[in-house]
Parts: C-alpha cells; structure tokens; sequence
C-alpha cells in the first residue's frame, strides 16, 4: 500500500489517482506542514474550502483546517472574505457554534483557518427520505441550531446557508449528540455596507430548498430572518423526511417556495401536535415580517411545546407517490 497525500489514507501503489478525491496520490498536504499544524488526512470540503484533521505540534492537540481553495475565481475578493469572516467566527463562543480558533496566510500563500475537530456525523447522515425523527428530537435539535443562530447574529453575522449539510451532531459524554452550526462561509456581515464589493449584484447565495423567498428577490437586502426560515424548513424536515417544496427542476421548487403553499406538515404526520404545526408554519412564513423575528423567539415558541424528547412517538414513512427526491443542482456561490 502507498500513501496518499490527497487524502492522507493508504491505497494500491499502482493507483494514481485518488479514489476520494479524484486529484492525484502526489498532490495534496497530508503529510506535510502548514506553519505549526502537521496535516494529516482528509475530512471534508465545500465550494470555498477543504477541510483536513492536524495536529498542532505545540501540544499535540488535534484540530481541523480549512484551506483556501487556490483555485478559486476572484482569489482575492474570497480571501478578504475568508479572512473577515473568520475573524467574526472567532469572537462566537458557543457550544452550538463551530469553534474557530486561527485564521492565517502561511509563507507560501496558502490561507488557512484552525477550528475545533467535531467527534460525531452531520445532520444530513442523520436523515432519511421518507423517515422523521421523533418530535421530541427534532425540536431539540432545531432549538440548539438557533441558540447558534442566536450568538451569531447577537454578532451582526447572518450565516445565510441553512441546511442539514451545515449542521453536525457533535457526540457528547454519556452517548448524547449536540447540534453545531458550521460553514459560515457565505455568511454576510451585516456591518458591511449593502454595496460592498465582496457580495457582487446578481449573486444568489443558499440553497434553493432552504432559501427564504427574499434570497431570491432581493438578495442584497437581506438580513438574519433568512436564517430563521432556512432553520423551520430544517425542522419541517427533521419531523416528515420531506421538505416542504418539491419539484422536478430547480426553477419549479423557487417558484412554489416563493408563490404557492408548502405540501401541509400536518398531511405528511398527522401525530404532529397542532402547536407544533402552528410554530413551523410561523418560521417558514413567506413575508419575513410574518416569522419570528429573533431567533430566541423562535427557541422559546418551541420551548413553550413541552415536548418530551423520549417520546416514544415517531412518524410515519411518505409513500413513494408522496416524497419527490428533490434535483441536486444548487444555487450557490460561495465566497
């Protein structure tokens, strides 16, 4: 077996390219230095970024990096933002936030930012089509997003990308799981002026599925309410293993998020408490002016449920005729 720079794992030595990555065995960090972090293997990666586990060689202590994509299209505007952001994440403290503890340009260019190494899966491998979670769990889950949600925009950050691939079930002492807001790399500052340069005219930033109907029409406008609807549409899913809008194009699913009415929660799992109902319906409210304003409001509409998390209760599967595996082309630009 030979090692894998891309990847940091072993393969056949006859392979020259990596089976993870599809880049070549040679290319890559792992096993290399970034000033004081020893890269050692792949984790995960996004449009902005690629994420690897280190160790700082300090103390030993292992942390996640993210670099830079070199590659990427105005290099120079997505570094600013790199850096500006991060800079925002790091003044964060929350358990329900990714803890970020560097940003920093290495000798050789590369920009790299240090967080915390998250034990656990992402939301998104915790989901299945057709399949909710229990009540219970879900409004939990959906509480400890927004308490994140909370201190980030306390911040002036708005994250702007809500969704389950930007969420992670940290484990927890005990076998317990803990939800982490992560990825604030299309977050926008809302102490920068609505004509900065680092949000071009024109640029839709989200995920279609998740988006408020405002990141549509008015995407320069918008502010930390977006959040709040991308994290009651979360929750719509959490509770059906469905979402609310479905379509076989992308143009399909905007437009009825925008101008129709979501397939009724209540019909996908009538068990659901008519309070419960009521509180998603709030949060995905079309007219920002029409949801809850805050994200404590939104915590503490959930809160008030009483719902107990050992509830034994739990959903009901959506026949094939039901769910509509939703397009996977996305709308995003990031940085």
């Amino acid at each position: 077996m030979a090692y894998c720079r891309a990847c940091g794992d072993e393969h056949p030595p006859d392979f020259s390219s990596c089976p993870k990555l599809g880049t070549s065995t040679r290319d890559g960090p792992c096993g290399t230095t970034i000033e004081r972090y020893d890269i050692e293997r792949f984790v995960g990666g996004g449009g902005m970024g690629t994420v690897y586990r280190a160790r700082r060689r300090t103390d030993g202590e292992v942390v996640a990096v993210k670099l830079l994509k070199p590659e990427l299209p105005d290099r120079d505007d997505a570094l600013e933002r790199f850096v500006r952001e991060a800079d925002a994440a790091r003044v964060m403290r929350s358990p329900h936030v990714v803890a970020t503890y560097e940003c920093n340009i290495a000798r050789d260019g590369t920009a790299y930012l240090v967080m915390e190494m998250l034990v656990g899966r992402g939301l998104q491998a915790a989901l299945s089509p057709g399949v909710g979670l229990a009540p219970g769990r879900a409004v939990r889950l959906a509480m400890e997003v927004l308490e994140g949600l909370r201190v980030a925009h306390a911040h002036g950050v708005v994250h702007r990308d809500m969704k389950p691939a930007n969420v992670f079930l940290r484990e927890t002492a005990g076998g317990g799981e803990q939800a982490v807001v992560l990825d604030f790399g299309t977050s926008k500052l809302l102490f920068e002026q609505r004509s900065s340069p680092l949000t071009p005219a024109g640029t839709t930033l989200g995920t279609p599925y998740y988006m408020a109907p405002e990141q549509v029409f008015t995407p320069t406008l918008i502010d930390h309410r977006v959040d709040l609807y991308g994290t009651a549409v979360m929750l719509y899913e959490m509770l059906s293993g469905a979402l609310p809008f479905v379509g076989t194009t992308i143009p399909e699913v905007l437009m009825k998020a925008c101008s129709g009415a979501p397939v009724p929660l209540s019909s996908r799992v009538p068990s659901l408490p008519d309070g419960l109902l009521a509180v998603v319906a709030k949060g995905m409210a079309r007219d920002a002016a029409a949801r809850y304003q805050r994200a404590e409001d939104f915590i503490d509409a959930l809160g008030a449920l009483g719902l107990d998390e050992g509830d034994p209760r739990s959903v009901r599967p959506l026949s094939a005729a039901e769910y509509a595996e939703p397009p996977t082309l996305r709308i995003e630009r990031l940085g």
